[in-house]
This record gives C-alpha cells, sequence and structure tokens, in this order.
C-alpha cells in the first residue's frame, strides 16, 4: 500500500438508509423485481434506481471533473479519449467530457437506464458551460442519441459484450462510481481483462468501490451462499453485489496486468455484521478484510 493512503473511519451505520431491515429490504425486491415493468417505470418510484444524477447536475459535472483532476495528477496532460463504467441514469458525463475537449467517449452499462428527457441533457449543457466549459457549437436538438453523437460518444447497454466491441488500446482514461462491486462474481476477472485490452499504455482507470450491501448498509449479502445469491433472481433484484473483498478486487486487477494503487479507504471501527451470521465462505476473512466499507482504486497499464 501508497504511503500517502488516506484511511477514513465511517460509522457502523454508514448508508444504512430508511430504517427497514435489510430482511424487509430483500424480500420486497425479491417480489417487486418479478413485476414484469419497465425500469423506467421502477425509477420513477425510487425503486431499483441505478444512480440519482438525474437529482443534481453538479452530482454529473463536479464528480467527473474530480475524477479528471486526479487523472491530470497522475499523467499531466488532459486525455481525449474516456470510459465511464455504469453510468446509470444519465449519459450527461459525454457532456462533460466532451466540454474539456473529448475526442471520444464509451459508456458501459448492463441495460438501457438512461433518461432520455431534453431538458435533462439541456440544462446539463448549460451548467458546463457556466463551469468554464467549452463546445464547438451546440447540438441542433437535446434528445439523447443527438447528443450522444454530438459528444462523440457511444452508449452501450449489454455489459461485457459491449466492453469487448471497444477497440483494444483506445481509452486513455476509464473511471466509475460503486459500480465495479455490482459486476457479476462470474464476470468479474474478465472485465478487468477486457478493461486492460482497451486501453492505452500509460492509460489510467479510477474507480469508487462500495463493499457495503446495498439493503442496510452493513454486510448483510455475506449471509448467503453462493447458489441463491448468484441466481438470476438476486442479480436483478436491484442490490446484488459481487462479495468480492478489496483483496480479491485488486489481486484480479493485477492479475489482468494493471499497476494498481489503493490511495483512500474507509473503514468501519469493527467488522459490522457478526461473523457466526455469515456464510462459511466467508467467515475465514480476516477483520482487517471484513472491516473495508469503501475504497478508491487507481488502475495504470
Amino acid at each position: 500500500m501508497s504511503a500517502e493512503q488516506i484511511i477514513h473511519d465511517v460509522s457502523p451505520n454508514y448508508s444504512g438508509g430508511k430504517r427497514v431491515p435489510w430482511w424487509g429490504k430483500l424480500g420486497v425486491k425479491l417480489v417487486l423485481a418479478r413485476i414484469p415493468f419497465a425500469y423506467t417505470v421502477w425509477s420513477k418510484l425510487g425503486i431499483f434506481a441505478h444512480s440519482n444524477k438525474k437529482s443534481g447536475y453538479g452530482r454529473v459535472y463536479e464528480g467527473f471533473i474530480k475524477h479528471l483532476k486526479a487523472y491530470q495528477e497522475i499523467n499531466g496532460a488532459l486525455p481525449e479519449t474516456f470510459l465511464e463504467l455504469g453510468p446509470g441514469d444519465s449519459v450527461g458525463r459525454a457532456v462533460s467530457a466532451a466540454s474539456v475537449g473529448a475526442k471520444k467517449m464509451w459508456l458501459v452499462d448492463v441495460g438501457d437506464f438512461a433518461t432520455r428527457d431534453d431538458a435533462h441533457y439541456k440544462n446539463l449543457f448549460s451548467y458546463a458551460l457556466e463551469k468554464g466549459g467549452h463546445f464547438e457549437g451546440m447540438p441542433q436538438d437535446y434528445a439523447r442519441d443527438s447528443v450522444l453523437d454530438f459528444c462523440h460518444a457511444e452508449y452501450k447497454t449489454d455489459g461485457l459484450a459491449g466492453l469487448k466491441d471497444i477497440p483494444a488500446d483506445t481509452v486513455q482514461f476509464s473511471f466509475s462510481d460503486a459500480v465495479l462491486e455490482h459486476v457479476r462474481h462470474g464476470e468479474f476477472a474478465q472485465t478487468m481483462k477486457e478493461l486492460y485490452r482497451v486501453t492505452t499504455p500509460g492509460g489510467v482507470h479510477r474507480h469508487w468501490v462500495d463493499l457495503h450491501d446495498h439493503l442496510g448498509g452493513r454486510l448483510n449479502n455475506l449471509r448467503f451462499p453462493a447458489g441463491f445469491w448468484e441466481s438470476d433472481l438476486v442479480a436483478r433484484s436491484g442490490f446484488y453485489t459481487n462479495r468480492l473483498s478489496m483483496q480479491e478486487i485488486v489481486s484480479m486487477a493485477e492479475a489482468a496486468g494493471f499497476k494498481v494503487t489503493i490511495p483512500v479507504i474507509s473503514k468501519w471501527p469493527a467488522v459490522p455484521t457478526p461473523r457466526e451470521k455469515m456464510h462459511n465462505d466467508f467467515k475465514s476473512r480476516s477483520n482487517d478484510e471484513l472491516c473495508v466499507c469503501t475504497f478508491l482504486m487507481v488502475m495504470r497499464k
């Protein structure tokens, strides 16, 4: 680990959400996931939403700028090609990238979740201009497809297959926010290999990873056997995480060829879920591993 690594303490109730028991959320979401509504319906109801980027243009633009400044600290000049994993409810970071001169951007997700609200993208252009961004002209309209074309961006909605479609050695900078933990366990190693393949020599990845469960903010996801947790029913129910530890994620990234550093770790003061309640697959993890709540991973090719 780097000597400059920053370690934060977090509350035992970090990301606990509303006062509903984790098992209640699990049961409700498993039932609701079987109702064949489109994602847009669930999102409007506040259920199964992949991100809340639509709620604030600052979250889209300023979050991108933070990632970009970190890249500049490592590599100096601005990148020209970008990849965002898991853009969620907006492809607005294509607008953000275009405002700093991006020549190409890919946004890869496992489904078509991004809003088609013209006003959302129009407001993002205005926000980027207010913050000092620059565009060569403006799009003729703000329909999502028009915005993507104007920004030289491709939105791929088939997950790993979308990554495989990106040409090798083309991505200078890739980033994500709380996405890698949602990559299916069985696809994670291959995802790392594909990320390495598409990255240019000297390219940089910057990924925030959340290891807490997405039910109650602790490690209740470690209670279950793989046969249940890795089923399609759970994977499609809005709370799936791959349950990989930080070290396992780092090891898979290194096995793919990346040089990995962990600049920031947020840790619980103690293991947040009783070890005796965990499935046998996880009981042998060290306290140090089980206390990692979130971390920032930087990967370089």
